[in-house]
């Protein structure tokens, strides 16, 4: 009797053990997100975020230090195919001299294809550097973004994967009369870990443009109007990533953060989804 009870307690601790590993990592991020929040609070004497207001979708080209989180749902329907993504995505960025930011991001995506089948898989884990430069009505800043491998998802005709992705860009914007104007351009490419090409390897390859004009209605309250495209570097092998959409959005600004909702629409045949619904939040340090 007595072995069965020690037996009983080794498989009561073998438990323990087994939940406290499978859940460290969260347990790390979450200790990781709470030492961000206020080690950067506690060292922003300076100026620590951008003037120029947050874009909701685009790519910001102004330096932040910040902790955002997004919820992103979309759907599409073409002939008898549904498509269905559900996002979470975290972003973070840390201003660490007047011209400098670094930032990191990734997500987690719940994916419904009536089609080919779904997935759930944890996103891309991406790393920035950022840099810009301000004057009083101006912006002017460029950056360089890379991606892990994303072997979590299936390979499709629009993503590979197995491959990295590095993503540089550059942008700027001017303010007038209440209104920000925001633009961009960047360039994303797949790419192995020798930044080159093998024999018969296909890289996908697109350019994005970007576009933002806000209007502050109040100090709290303000109102975006954004655009984006994208275009295939090579039509033969990118046969499915032109899109142009619009995404119409308010943002709220409060004593403990920055709430914002944006929808998307498309604008041309080529649709990446019907309809899109956003709710954003944005913490910042000043």
């Amino acid at each position: 009797m007595k072995y069965f009870k020690n037996s009983s307690h080794s498989i009561n601790i073998s438990k323990a053990v087994h939940f406290l590993v499978k859940n460290c990592k969260y347990t790390l991020y979450f200790s990781i997100a709470v030492i961000y929040i206020f080690s950067a609070d506690s060292i922003s004497a300076q100026e620590n975020s951008s003037k120029f207001r947050h874009p909701l979708n685009i790519q910001a080209v102004g330096l932040y230090s910040k902790i955002q989180l997004d919820g992103t749902s979309w759907e599409r329907r073409d002939g008898e195919t549904y498509q269905n993504s559900k996002k979470g995505i975290v972003e973070g960025e840390f201003k660490a001299l007047e011209n400098l930011s670094f930032a990191f991001n990734t997500g987690y995506t719940n994916f419904t294809n009536t089609d080919s089948g779904s997935y759930k898989a944890r996103d891309r884990i991406g790393f920035g550097v950022k840099s810009a430069w301000e004057g009083k009505d101006w912006l002017f800043g460029m950056g360089l973004y890379g991606y892990s491998k994303d072997s979590h998802i299936p390979k499709t005709e629009t993503v590979n994967p197995n491959l990295y992705l590095v993503r540089p860009y550059i942008g700027g914007g001017f303010q007038f009369i209440g209104f920000q104007i925001l633009a961009n351009i960047e360039f994303q490419s797949e790419t192995n870990s020798k930044f080159n090409e093998s024999y018969n390897e296909e890289f996908r390859r697109h350019y994005k443009v970007g576009a933002s004009v806000s209007y502050g209605f109040t100090d709290f309250l303000t109102g975006f109007l954004e655009a984006e495209t994208r275009i295939p570097y090579n039509k033969e092998i990118d046969t499915n990533t032109r899109y142009g959409n619009v995404y119409p959005g308010i943002s709220y600004k409060s004593d403990v953060g920055t709430f914002a909702v944006s929808a998307g629409f498309p604008v041309i045949d080529d649709r990446l989804f019907d309809r899109q619904v956003r709710l954003s939040y944005f913490y910042f340090w000043y």
